[in-house]
């Protein structure tokens, strides 16, 4: 096999051509400090080898590099930093936000297991042994709960893993979900819905939607991401999704979509939208969303009626992605200013540029 050339800058290295056996890349290098340094002044240096084989290691990949024999190189990169609590690059799930915390993430959502980064005491869990259609009010705690979950009156679930869906149904039932990871499943349905709902710190995926809500929700502080994906064009997957209804707030939230998306946040004009919380929520760039975010508004879609009024479009943070547009025609769409009580106020693309619906 060719040599394969790397460079570091390092205090003092002392690096050993290697040959070996196996058919893979070894960097072997020494760093002296101390009192040798001292004596030797050595400020830095650096050095360039080769090894004709090896083992990579953590935070090494091979690049292309033609001054380089072979042709090929090793570069270092950095561990994902952590700033405080957060855990990755800034505006990635769970990295650092723009205001001082971090962004809902694999560390600060779901039921706490000890996550590097999760600052909360970490819980045990049991199977949930008591009935999936829950006709009176109730508190479940760090469970398992293997069943799709009918919710008739009022439950509070928290530290706990759901593996199949759970929704409302019934007007007069309220559902609390904190601190709890919501695997959905492979069905055409939602994770968790369908209106009363407060989410605070749930890490929801698979399923077509993550949340759908057409009134009464509360979601902060989640995770929405990674819905399931069928090679199927009439699947419209989405992070929250609403057709429609009263009192939406949807505030510092990571939302993605995957599959065959609508968008990260969408509010379908179906029927009428009004008094919406929309802040604070990261938008991941989401190439298969039509747009990452849709603003609940008929105008633009002449087969739908609903509009939206009293919406408030605040402090988002929208990825560009490769494609520029974070959503696969643009960031937003149905978003109507002209709406009575609508505000689009200080949403920016990630690199701090100010967004115009």
């Amino acid at each position: 096999m060719s040599g394969i050339r790397f460079t570091r800058v390092i205090s003092f290295v002392r690096a050993h051509k290697a040959s070996v056996a196996s058919a893979s890349i070894a960097v072997v290098a020494i760093v002296v400090v101390g009192a040798f340094l001292i004596l030797t002044k050595a400020a830095g240096s650096i050095v360039s080898t080769e090894a004709d084989s090896g083992t990579r290691s953590a935070q090494v990949s091979v690049v292309n590099d033609t001054t380089a024999s072979g042709s090929k190189a090793v570069k270092f990169t950095a561990a994902p930093p952590v700033t405080g609590n957060c855990v990755g690059a800034a505006n990635t799930p769970g990295g650092p936000d723009p205001w001082g915390g971090c962004w809902p993430g694999p560390q600060n959502t779901g039921y706490p297991h000890g996550l590097p980064g999760d600052t909360r005491t970490p819980v045990t869990l049991t199977p949930y042994t008591g009935t999936c259609s829950v006709h009176s009010d109730m508190v479940i705690d760090s469970q398992i709960i293997d069943c799709g979950m009918d919710v008739y009156n009022n439950v509070t679930i928290r530290n706990s893993l759901i593996t199949q869906p759970i929704n409302t149904n019934s007007d007069t039932a309220h559902l609390t979900i904190i601190d709890t990871e919501i695997d959905g499943g492979t069905s055409r349905y939602q994770s968790v819905g369908i209106g009363n709902l407060t989410l605070l710190r749930i890490n929801a995926h698979n399923n077509q939607h993550a949340v759908h809500c057409n009134d009464t929700c509360d979601v902060r502080d989640s995770w929405m991401h990674d819905q399931y994906t069928v090679n199927t064009s009439d699947w419209h997957q989405n992070g929250y999704l609403s057709n429609g209804g009263n009192n939406h707030q949807v505030v510092h939230n990571v939302a993605m979509c995957q599959g065959n998306c609508s968008g990260n946040i969408t509010f379908i004009p179906d029927a009428n939208s009004n008094n919406v919380l929309v802040d604070r929520n990261l938008f991941q760039y989401s190439p298969t969303s039509s747009y990452c975010f849709y603003g609940g508004d008929s105008f633009e879609t002449p087969t739908k009626t609903g509009i939206a009024t009293n919406m408030t479009v605040s402090n988002n943070i929208f990825m560009r992605g490769a494609n520029g547009n974070c959503g696969q025609y643009g960031p937003v769409t149905a978003f109507n200013a002209s709406r009575t009580g609508n505000q689009w106020i200080n949403n920016k693309w990630d690199n701090g540029t100010l967004l115009t619906p």
